[in-house]
């Protein structure tokens, strides 16, 4: 596994970078994300559900809407879902 860090979000980066993988590359954090689901560089969406009320942070920014497609589902031992789900279009 290599780790590349780039000290800001550069949509252009990221597009060059996904052209020239073969596996997947990872996104974490919520302000990251929602970077890049602005930017359009998401494919799917993996959300791990964790039964908390009244608080943490949203999933999705603000001003983002997205065709999603669920392409999946597990769970942790522990009963916590992980879902995930294609971006289309």
């Amino acid at each position: 596994m290599r780790t590349r860090i780039e000290r800001e979000f550069d949509p252009d980066v990221v597009r060059r970078l996904k052209a020239d993988v073969r596996h997947d590359i990872t996104v974490d954090g919520p302000g990251l994300a929602a970077q890049a689901l602005r930017a359009g560089l998401v494919d799917e969406l993996q959300m791990i559900v964790c039964p908390v009320v009244g608080g943490g942070k949203r999933f999705f920014p603000d001003r983002v809407r997205l065709k999603l497609e669920s392409v999946g589902e597990l769970r942790f031992r522990h009963g916590v879902p992980v879902l995930r789900y294609a971006v289309r279009g």
